[in-house]
């Protein structure tokens, strides 16, 4: 039987997901295990094992935090994965929902995600695809009141493309390498402004998730090395198979590649384990970027707070020419040319050193985006700039004054190819033009961070930067909310400030 086309519900013959969740108030308790894992949907001992001591507490403090459960099989080939995905979702909003929707992000990334068997509360339900398949609606029989918990079941197929042509490849099967970026169907954040959807754009981030938790059971065929969001809580094997279960939570999305012919270095550091992941000849790189991921570890986490999983890998991927790197929670994906040792970057920045920065700063991101989040799609400085700025920290850490200065002269260098332009950086994504994007978030933007840092004092404002992380840890953080804390630490009004870098022209 051929897989559907463009359809969601029950397809005859198919295996259907009978699942039961309460819709409102007066509905039945939702089930205690998921039928794709056998997992208790309410017991989270499982990801204890993924979480430092200090972070443990984020277990019990996230009411409602959104759980997936996944099975996930991927092809021989690596051309293709199938799986089922159980979801547990509680409207934290002030209003009640009639849909729930999910971001399909293959349907705009030259792959291909249908599904089908689809329930809600283990009724077979009719989806809506929105946005030419990157958006499905799953409109709800009964609202889902304030504090309402509804189960939805799928099964999907997810076609991966050879020839990957958006987001540098990071969804791919490219180079002998499975990139699963926003491979599975993932719920985006809904709020008082409504669910956080748009078209995707060629630079930036795609979408904006709310911190949560996944049990994701991977079957791949044997001999390839499987890096994944989380820790791994289960292995098994078959002769031609293995089966990796992976635990990850609270994270902002779960993301998974898959190759052959890599090798691994390690290095424990605290409760954390730092694994590097590379091909055997590029072993002196692999080597070289645990040890600049260290050095960020204990950076940041004095600056910021700890590190809070007690893994993080970093894996080499074959990214197309413009895209280094890419942040995942637990995860780092670096570009194979960053492992040459005599490769230039950007036209004129030896390998190492592009290696060293892009390590530092996609670690950065495990607190700005993962840790305390924000919406990337519309407000992208307020991660990447805060990421950059902390790549100068951890220079100055690790070099001194010097290595603060290079820091600078790199964020003046990004800048200047956009010739220097005032452009604000707190424009969405989409308003700015390709030539701009970089050089005003990537560049001007870390600018921004370090006159605010002599406006309130280097003590005042690495106080405000620790109680930023810890007032919006895994919750999501605005302009307004930044901007607000800023000011309560400076005791001034920094209106003017925000208006000559921030605000677009007119902002109120």
């Amino acid at each position: 039987m051929g897989r559907p086309t463009w359809r969601v519900g029950v397809i005859e013959g198919m295996c259907l997901l009978m699942v039961v969740a309460a819709v409102g108030p007066a509905a039945e308790p939702a089930p205690s295990l998921s039928l794709s894992t056998g997992a208790p949907w309410t017991d989270r001992t499982i990801f204890q094992s993924g979480l430092v001591a200090s972070t443990q507490d984020a277990l019990a403090g996230l009411p409602g935090a959104t759980i997936y459960h996944l099975d996930v099989e991927i092809a021989d080939d690596l051309s293709s994965l199938f799986g089922r995905e159980d979801v547990l979702y509680t409207n934290r909003e002030a209003g009640p929902l009639n849909e729930v929707y999910f971001r399909l992000y293959p349907n705009a990334a030259g792959g291909r995600a249908d599904v089908w068997s689809l329930t809600v509360d283990g009724i077979a339900a009719e989806g809506i695809y929105e946005e030419g398949g990157l958006d499905l609606r799953v409109p709800l029989s009964t609202p889902l009141a304030p504090g309402g918990v509804v189960e939805i079941g799928m099964q999907f197929e997810v076609a991966v493309p050879e020839r990957p042509s958006a987001r540098y490849g990071l969804f791919s099967s490219f180079g002998g390498i499975l990139s699963l970026d926003e491979a599975f169907p993932s719920i985006p954040v809904c709020d008082a402004g409504g669910w956080h959807l748009g078209r995707v754009h060629p630079f930036g981030d795609v979408a904006v998730y709310d911190a949560s938790f996944y049990v994701v059971r991977v079957s791949a065929p044997k001999g390839l090395t499987l890096v994944g969001t989380g820790s791994e809580v289960r292995r098994e094997d078959t002769e031609s198979r293995q089966t990796r279960t992976f635990a990850a939570g609270p994270a902002r999305n779960f993301y998974l590649a898959a190759c052959e012919g890599l090798v691994t270095v390690e290095k424990i550091v605290g409760e954390t384990t730092i694994r590097s992941v590379a091909y055997e000849s590029d072993l002196r790189a692999a080597e070289q970027v645990l040890s600049f991921a260290e050095a960020a570890l204990a950076s940041f986490g004095v600056r910021f707070s700890p590190y809070p999983y007690t893994e993080i890998d970093l894996v080499v991927n074959a990214l197309l020419p413009g895209g280094n790197a890419m942040e995942y929670p637990g995860a780092v994906v670096l570009s194979r040319p960053l492992y040459d040792p005599y490769a230039i970057i950007w036209g004129s920045i030896p390998a190492p050193d592009a290696l060293e920065w892009d390590v530092v700063h996609e670690i950065a991101h495990q607190w700005f985006f993962n840790l305390v989040g924000n919406d990337q799609v519309n407000e992208p400085w307020l991660d990447e700039a805060l990421a950059q700025y902390a790549v100068g920290l951890c220079f100055e850490d690790a070099y001194g004054s010097q290595g603060a200065r290079t820091a600078r002269n790199q964020w003046f260098g990004n800048w200047s190819r956009a010739r220097g332009e005032e452009i604000p950086i707190g424009l969405p994504v989409a308003a700015y033009a390709a030539f701009a994007y970089s050089p005003i978030v990537y560049g001007r933007g870390p600018l921004f961070v370090y006159d605010l840092s002599l406006t309130l004092g280097q003590g005042v404002f690495a106080s405000f930067l620790r109680d930023y992380v810890a007032r919006f840890s895994w919750g999501i953080a605005t302009t307004e909310s930044f901007r607000a804390l800023a000011e309560r630490y400076c005791g001034c009004d920094l209106g003017s400030s925000f208006e000559a870098w921030v605000y677009p022209p007119g902002s109120p």
